[in-house]
């Protein structure tokens, strides 16, 4: 179907002419609306015309009895640390001795700056995320928005805005806000959602998203950045593409001593990142995440397995989940019995797939420990993936590791459960476990990225979208 003709001006350059709807997107909430996105013929920006009359915030307060999981699910598995060390920190100069984050949420990378850089940091956060980044990682979050008295009149090196613009209804004046926060000579740095994704070879699960109908107001185009990034008296303004994100680079002169040039591989950082936090006071949850976190990405650097680490794991996930990692069948099941993001929190981390994929990995497994290690690790990773495939969709890059380590293995006890849990996907995400020599394949179809573009996209998500970005 051709895009619709409208008469509406751009949100972010103002012009009328040429524009179109291009698509309808579920509302993340509010199940039984729908809301036009527009596109910009003259800056490429896409915007959702009608959002003021259905505008959603974050969660305020903690009545949600499932928001505690929420913030579980976000430290476990969905802050995107690794991304930002891999595509933000080699960006950033060496020596940003103070740094603030407007929107941290729970602050994970307010605390890996603080922890990894030596930065003296700060972040602003008025959603329940920012409480509970105070609780759990003992950060300095101010429970306010932009602009705010609360910080005085300070200034910083670094100022960070990660997925931030987009839910702002003024993006000039919270641009000119980060502008009055930078120090002489220091460096902004924002991400948002490109317009671009807005193509039949998105991922549906990817555009739902970058789009998060309700949520955000716009996906700003490169150009409009640009402008709007002038106006607010950056004399230097850079923005890169990181597939469906923009990054932009704030300064009032091109930055002076260059970037970091910190690794674009984030396994060590990350590892060192984990192996720090043990050394600092947690609850028993947040400490068990930062073992497991631990324990895997110093596999993924290519150490040897830390048996010491393991064996807390283990102890953890024995006392505070009742799972004992020499018999998962009873795990499984249980497991098997949720049908929310938040109750699979409740019965293991939900890192745990990825933790099970690298005990796996020991040399002195016998081949059937090895295989039920994997095989439940496939069954709870597929099952969270047919539970919720938007905010559980960082499960699927696990379920293929443990589907290509299954593959062309005798099935053992949780085999079958593996199977079946795989066959209850969507068409559009299959994952195999198949014979040696061929991969195991994570694709989204054509025709369902399709689907997902059509005028009447009703099927782009059917659930609640992802906790706080960034």
């Amino acid at each position: 179907m051709p895009p619709d003709p409208i008469d509406r001006a751009c949100r972010l350059c103002g012009s009328a002419t040429g524009n179109t709807v291009v698509l309808e997107a579920r509302h993340l909430l509010l199940h039984d609306v729908f809301l036009d996105v527009a596109l910009c013929d003259a800056c490429g920006s896409a915007w959702f015309p009608d959002i003021d009359a259905h505008r959603v915030a974050y969660p305020e307060s903690g009545d949600d009895p499932d928001l505690e999981m929420l913030i579980r699910h976000y430290l476990e598995l969905a802050h995107g640390l690794d991304w930002k060390i891999g595509r933000l920190e080699p960006l950033l100069p060496a020596r940003s001795r103070t740094v603030l984050e407007v929107g941290c949420g729970v602050g994970v990378w307010l605390d890996y700056c603080r922890t990894m850089r030596g930065a003296e940091v700060a972040g602003l956060e008025p959603s329940t995320y920012g409480r509970h980044g105070r609780r759990l990682l003992d950060l300095p979050i101010v429970p306010a928005t932009m602009p705010t008295t609360e910080l005085g009149d300070r200034r910083f090196d670094l100022v960070m805005a990660i997925e931030v613009i987009e839910h702002v209804a003024d993006p000039g004046t919270f641009l000119a806000e980060l502008r009055s926060r930078t120090a002489p000579g220091g460096l902004a740095v924002l991400t948002t959602p490109r317009p671009e994704a807005l193509a039949r070879s998105t991922p549906p699960g990817e555009l739902y998203a970058a789009l998060s109908a309700g949520s955000h107001y716009f996906l700003a185009s490169a150009e409009a950045l640009t402008r709007m990034a002038r106006a607010a008296g950056f004399g230097w303004c850079r923005v890169e593409a990181a597939g469906f994100t923009n990054i932009v680079l704030l300064a009032d002169d091109v930055p002076a001593g260059g970037p970091s040039g910190a690794p674009a591989e984030p396994a060590d950082r990350m590892a060192a990142y984990y192996r720090s936090r043990l050394t600092v006071p947690a609850d028993p949850r947040t400490r068990l995440g930062d073992l497991v976190a631990t324990y895997v990405w110093d596999r993924e650097r290519g150490a040897a397995a830390d048996t010491a680490i393991e064996e807390r794991v283990a102890a953890g996930l024995g006392e505070q989940f009742d799972i004992d990692l020499l018999d998962l069948a009873p795990l499984v099941e249980r497991a098997l019995d949720c049908r929310s993001t938040a109750a699979m929190g409740r019965v293991m981390p939900y890192s745990l797939p990825w933790f099970l994929y690298w005990r796996g990995q020991r040399d002195d497994l016998s081949e059937r420990g090895r295989t039920e290690l994997w095989e439940a690790g496939l069954a709870l990773a597929a099952h969270g993936l047919a539970v919720d495939p938007v905010n559980l969709f960082l499960l699927r890059g696990q379920a293929v590791l443990l589907s290509v380590a299954l593959g062309g293995r005798v099935p053992g006890g949780l085999g079958t459960v593996a199977r079946e849990r795989i066959a209850l996907l969507p068409a559009d995400t299959p994952i195999e476990i198949v014979a040696p020599g061929r991969r195991a394949m994570v694709r989204a179809t054509t025709a369902s990225a399709a689907r997902g573009l059509s005028r009447r996209a009703r099927d782009l998500a059917s659930r609640r979208g992802a906790g706080r970005p960034g």
